[in-house]
C-alpha cells in the first residue's frame, strides 16, 4: 500500500472537513402520544408501561399530553421527571392547568440536549380549560430544530380553530426545520387540522402510511386525532405508523423524519395538487365576495387576504384610507441584494347585471371547467394567483435576493383613489422595486394549445368625455324638434358614423410581424407586411371590424352612459352622454378634442373631460425579468409566440413606472376570444385550467427572479 506524505494526508483531511456539507441528512423518529396521565384502559396507573412503549420504538423526539406533576389524582408524582429517567431522556415540562394541588399539561423528552424552551399559553373563547404550547430547540448534526407539542381543546370545534390560529402566529418567524405533534381532538375533516395543513405537511399522509392512522380509543381505535406536522422546507417523511397498546387511552403515533435535504431536492418535491387544489377554493372564496365599485367596499377584501396572511405568518398591514375603502400590502423579505419586486392586483370589480348572467355573478359556481363570476379575469384571477405565490414562497421558503411584496389596491375602475392614496402617502414601503407585475397580459388559447403570450409594456390612455345638450323644454306631447335629446342623438350619430385615422405605432407594427408566422394565407403575409396591407382598404376595413385588432390601430370611441328626462312625459332642458375616449400612445387630448368637436359640429354642445387624463408611458424589454418570461413561457409552451402588447384598457402600471418602476402586464392566464368578452360583460369566469397551470407557472417565475 502507498503511503501518503504526512503534509498531502493532512491537506486530503482538510479538504474532507471543509468540503464536508454542514449538515448532512439524518432521520429522526418522532413519537406523539397522550399518555392519559398514565392511566391505561384498564384504569390502572403506570408510567412503566408508557416507558416501556417509548423505549421499544427508540424515538429521539416525544411529544407527551395530559402529563401530571404533583397531582392527587396520580399519587403526586413527577411523571415527565420519571419517564425522563426510565427512557434516558432530557425532558420539558408546560403547566397549562392548576389542578388537585399540582400541575398539569404537556412535555417533552429528546435524546438531544434541550437548547432552549418557550411554554405559550393559548387565550380561550369562552370559559374552559385552558391549553397551551410548549417549544424546545435542539442541535441535530450541527444545525437547529424546533420541536413542539399541543394538546387542543376537546368540546367545541371554534375553540380548537382559535387555538390552532394561536399556534400559527406564535410559530410564524420560526425556521425551519420545525416539527409539530399534537393532539388536536380533531380528525383530517375539522377546522383546526386543516388550518394546520395550510403550514404544514402531515407526515402520516406525506409518508402514504398503511392503514388509516387511528389513534383513539386505544381499545378501538375510531378517530385520527394524534398528528405529526412538520415544516416541508427541510424535511421529508418517510414512513409513519401507529403502535398498538392499552398504557393509555390514545395509541402513539411515530413517524420517521429525514431533515437536512438541500433545497435543489426540495424544489423537486413541491405537493402541486395540495396547493393547485387550495388555489381553486380559494379563488371561489375570493369571487363570492362583492367589490363591485361603485361603492366598492374593498375592506372585505383586504380583511379575507389579511386572514390568509396571518395564518401564513406572512407580515401585512391593511390601509382603510375612507370607510369601507381600504388596500392591504404584504411582503416576504429577502436578503438585501436585489431590489424588491411588487405584485400588484386590484380588488375592486365593474358591476354586473345578474338579470343577463347564466350563473349569479357572485356565485362562484363552476360549469363545464369554469369558475364564474365578476373579477374573476379582471382582475381576482391575477390576484389569487398573487396570493398562492406568497404562500408557496413562505410555505417552501426558498431563498429569496429581494423583498416580494403583494399589494392589493382599491377603486381601480373608476377613480384610482386607492393607489394613489398608496404612492401619496406610503411610497416608502415599495418604491425602491425594481420589478412590478400587474394585469394587462393578453394571451391566447386556440385548439387547446397557448398560441400567443403578450405581455403588456404600455396601454392606451382613458380620455373619458361627458357632452352634454340642452335646449327647450317642454310636454312629451308636443315634440320640440330641437331638443337637447334629439340634439344629443345627432352628436351621437356622428361620432358613431366618425372613423378615427389609421395609425401603425412600431410595437404594434412589432405584434403583428410576431403573430403573423401563426396565421393561414394571405393573412400571413399581410400580417408580416402589416404596414403596406393597412393600405388596402378592404384589409383595413376587415382588419378594423375585429375588436381584438382595431384598438391597436386608433383611437376608440365607445358610448356607455346616457341621461335625460327622469319621465317619459318630461322633455328635458339637458341631456348627456359619457363616452369613453382611448388614446393611443403619443397622442394629444387636445388635438383628438379639436377633432371631435369639427365632427359633432354643434357648438352649443358642451364637451367635458370628466377622468384625470394620464399621459401613456412604457416600459423596456430589454430587462431580465422580461427575459425570464419569455424563456419559461417558451419552456411549458413551445409553439407559443412571446411578444409585447399594447393594452386597451387603462392599467395602475402607469402610477408606478412614474416612480422609475419597471412594470409589465402578464400573468400565465391563457384565454379565447369568447372568453375575454365577459371581461366587463356577461358571464365573466376562469377556466379551473388556468387557476391550476397558474399557479405553478406564476410562482416559477417569482421564485426565478427573486433568488
Amino acid at each position: 500500500m502507498k503511503r501518503i506524505p504526512e503534509r498531502t494526508g493532512l491537506l486530503v483531511l482538510l479538504l474532507a472537513i471543509f468540503v464536508a456539507p454542514a449538515f448532512a441528512n439524518k432521520t429522526l423518529r418522532v413519537m406523539t402520544y397522550n399518555i392519559h396521565v398514565g392511566v391505561g384502559m384498564d384504569k390502572k396507573l403506570d408510567l412503566q408501561r408508557i416507558a416501556d412503549v417509548i423505549n421499544r420504538e427508540r424515538p429521539d423526539l416525544v411529544g407527551l399530553q395530559e402529563v401530571d406533576r404533583g397531582v392527587r389524582r396520580t399519587e403526586g408524582k413527577d411523571e415527565i421527571a420519571e419517564l425522563a429517567a426510565l427512557t434516558h431522556m432530557e425532558y420539558a415540562f408546560a403547566p397549562n392547568l392548576d389542578f388537585q394541588g399540582g400541575k398539569y399539561g404537556v412535555a417533552i423528552l429528546s435524546r438531544f440536549p434541550i437548547k432552549s424552551s418557550v411554554h405559550r399559553m393559548f387565550e380561550n373563547k369562552r370559559e374552559a380549560e385552558r391549553r397551551g404550547m410548549l417549544q424546545i430547540e435542539v442541535e441535530v448534526e450541527r444545525q437547529r430544530l424546533t420541536f413542539v407539542t399541543t394538546h387542543l381543546d376537546y368540546q367545541f370545534d371554534d375553540g380548537r380553530l382559535f387555538e390552532t390560529e394561536q399556534l400559527l402566529k406564535h410559530l410564524a418567524d420560526v425556521k425551519p426545520p420545525l416539527i409539530v405533534v399534537a393532539d388536536l381532538n380533531d380528525v383530517p375533516s375539522g377546522s383546526a387540522y386543516q388550518l394546520m395543513r395550510t403550514r404544514f405537511d402531515d407526515a402520516w399522509l406525506a409518508s402514504k402510511a398503511k392503514g388509516d392512522g387511528l389513534s383513539y380509543p386505544a381499545d378501538k381505535p375510531g378517530k385520527r386525532i394524534d398528528h405529526i406536522f412538520y415544516s416541508s422546507k427541510a424535511i421529508r417523511a418517510k414512513k409513519a405508523w401507529v403502535v398498538e397498546s392499552l398504557a393509555s387511552d390514545h395509541v402513539p403515533v411515530v413517524a420517521e423524519l429525514e431533515v437536512g435535504r438541500n433545497q435543489s431536492q426540495h424544489a423537486e418535491q413541491i405537493d402541486w395538487p395540495r396547493y393547485q387544489d387550495m388555489a381553486v377554493d380559494l379563488m371561489q372564496q375570493y369571487l363570492r365576495i362583492d367589490t363591485s365599485n361603485p361603492p366598492g367596499n374593498e375592506i372585505e377584501t383586504a380583511k379575507f387576504l389579511k386572514r390568509i396572511f396571518d395564518q401564513y405568518g406572512i407580515e401585512n398591514e391593511i390601509f382603510e384610507y375612507k370607510p369601507g375603502r381600504a388596500n392591504i400590502i404584504a411582503r416576504l423579505k429577502g436578503n438585501g441584494s436585489k431590489r424588491p419586486i411588487i405584485l400588484l392586483s386590484h380588488t375592486d370589480v365593474v358591476t354586473a347585471e345578474p338579470a343577463a348572467w347564466e350563473v349569479e355573478p357572485f356565485s362562484a359556481a363552476i360549469r363545464n371547467g369554469y369558475i364564474y363570476g365578476r373579477g374573476a379575469l379582471d382582475m381576482k384571477g391575477e390576484g389569487l394567483l398573487h396570493l398562492m405565490t406568497m404562500i408557496l414562497l413562505k410555505r417552501e421558503g426558498p431563498p429569496l435576493s429581494r423583498d416580494v411584496i403583494f399589494l392589493g389596491t382599491a377603486d381601480e375602475e373608476v377613480n384610482d383613489e386607492g393607489s394613489l392614496w398608496m404612492i401619496a402617502n406610503k411610497a416608502d414601503l415599495f418604491k425602491n422595486a425594481e420589478y412590478l407585475l400587474t394585469e394587462g397580459g393578453d394571451n391566447l388559447l386556440q385548439d387547446g394549445a397557448v398560441k400567443i403570450v403578450g405581455v403588456d409594456v404600455a396601454e392606451k390612455a382613458p380620455f373619458w368625455l361627458r357632452l352634454t345638450a340642452t335646449g327647450l323644454p317642454g310636454h312629451g306631447s308636443r315634440p320640440v324638434a330641437d331638443s337637447a335629446a334629439n340634439r344629443l342623438i345627432r352628436a351621437m350619430s356622428r361620432i358613431l358614423e366618425w372613423e378615427t385615422p389609421i395609425k401603425l405605432l412600431p410595437a404594434v407594427e412589432k405584434y403583428f410581424k410576431d403573430i403573423a408566422p401563426l396565421q393561414r394565407e394571405p393573412l400571413r403575409s399581410q400580417f408580416a407586411n402589416i404596414g403596406q396591407s393597412l393600405k388596402d382598404p378592404d384589409f383595413r376595413k376587415s382588419l378594423t371590424s375585429q375588436r381584438e385588432y382595431n384598438f391597436l390601430l386608433r383611437n376608440t370611441i365607445s358610448i356607455t352612459m346616457l341621461s335625460g328626462s327622469k319621465q317619459t312625459n318630461v322633455i328635458p332642458n339637458a341631456a348627456t352622454c359619457n363616452i369613453d375616449v382611448r388614446l393611443l400612445p403619443g397622442e394629444s387630448p387636445e388635438e383628438f378634442l379639436k377633432a371631435l368637436t369639427e365632427v359633432i359640429a354643434d357648438p352649443t354642445i358642451k364637451i367635458d373631460n370628466v377622468n384625470r387624463f394620464k399621459p401613456p408611458n412604457s416600459s423596456s424589454v430589454e430587462t431580465e425579468l422580461f427575459s425570464l418570461i419569455a424563456q419559461r413561457t417558451k419552456a411549458n409552451h413551445p409553439n407559443a409566440v412571446v411578444t409585447t402588447k399594447m393594452l386597451s384598457g387603462y392599467t395602475e402600471s402607469q402610477l408606478y413606472r412614474q416612480l422609475g418602476i419597471i412594470a409589465y402586464g402578464w400573468a400565465p392566464i391563457y384565454t379565447m376570444p369568447e372568453d375575454d368578452e365577459g371581461v366587463h360583460g356577461n358571464n365573466e369566469r376562469i377556466s379551473v385550467q388556468n387557476v391550476r397551470q397558474g399557479t405553478r407557472e406564476f410562482y416559477e417565475i417569482v421564485r426565478d427572479i427573486s433568488r
